[in-house]
């Protein structure tokens, strides 16, 4: 999965906005996202899922077929429940910059209080998720 999440990193690391598509990626490297009403893998968190991922998530054509994609870099509940799933008993910290560049800051950190994982974005959200990909990126090196 490393090199999965080194890759998602840069991009999450280029991002001035909030984007849907990366929410949707993000969702399927991590598989998060939420079950089915068949209580089935949400398909568009399966990594074999071959439909198109901004169709099902803009499409309502089957409202009961699965959760909705999570606004991970456009909600910073979203990006908070994503580090609440993916690294349970851990906490975070954000900051906002808006003299010196405007930018918000975040860090997620271990049981010890121990940073392991840090972020840069536009928005918190964007932080946070960046933040947590690197804390799993930094637990997948250990």
């Amino acid at each position: 999965m490393t090199s999965n999440l080194s890759a998602l990193i840069e991009r999450v690391e280029r991002l001035d906005g909030p984007d849907q598509s990366l929410d949707a990626e993000i969702c399927i490297e991590l598989q998060y996202g939420g079950i089915n009403s068949e209580g089935a893998c949400n398909v568009r968190t399966d990594p074999d899922w071959e439909g198109d991922l901004l169709f099902e998530i803009e499409g309502d054509e089957h409202p009961d077929c699965c959760n909705p994609i999570p606004a991970l870099t456009a909600s910073i509940d979203a990006a908070v429940a994503l580090v609440d799933r993916v690294l349970p008993g851990h906490g975070y910290t954000t900051d906002h910059q808006p003299v010196y560049g405007n930018h918000h800051d975040a860090s997620v950190f271990n049981d010890h209080v121990i940073t392991i994982g840090n972020g840069r974005g536009p928005n918190g959200a964007i932080a946070i998720c960046l933040a947590a990909l690197r804390a799993l990126q930094n637990k997948d090196r250990q």
